[in-house]
């Protein structure tokens, strides 16, 4: 019982923080939120490689990502610069906070267009990586992404 009160008390953490976020950077239901709950750079830079792409299939015009990794932030900033018709917006805040929101997401899809780049969160899906010829690009690809 304790177990599941906490996963409600951290799942309400998140979703002030949502709140917070959604209020600040003026998030509307047309908006991309791609949160980065770990810092794993080569899964996290592989996200930002296809990130405008993904953008552009799903005719998305604005993305916000919320992240700690500052290897993915010094890579969002070049994107951010590009001069095009996709905006990407970059919020660096703590890692428990992005799970906190990842904990809310888990329980309430609460936005529409939600990408967790991670192979550990929501559900996971780690155990694919190294026993097949399945690469962290394709795991970013197919699975993060869903192409």
């Amino acid at each position: 019982m304790f177990l599941i009160l906490n996963e409600i008390r951290v799942a309400y953490t998140g979703k002030r923080l949502w709140v917070r976020l959604k209020k600040k950077h003026s998030v509307n239901k047309e908006d991309c939120l791609v949160l980065m709950p770990h810092v794993d750079s080569e899964i996290n830079l592989s996200t930002v490689k296809h990130l405008k792409s993904y953008l552009r299939r799903k005719a998305i015009n604005r993305a916000l990502v919320v992240t700690n990794d500052f290897n993915a932030i010094a890579s969002l900033k070049q994107l951010e610069s590009e001069n095009d018709e996709l905006k990407i917006d970059i919020v660096e805040t703590t890692i428990d906070k992005i799970q906190n929101i990842c904990k809310y997401y888990r329980m309430i899809h609460f936005h529409k267009e939600i990408i967790v780049v991670s192979i550990e969160e929501p559900f996971g899906s780690k155990g694919l990586l190294g026993k097949t010829a399945i690469t962290i690009d394709d795991m970013v690809k197919y699975s993060i992404l869903g192409w």
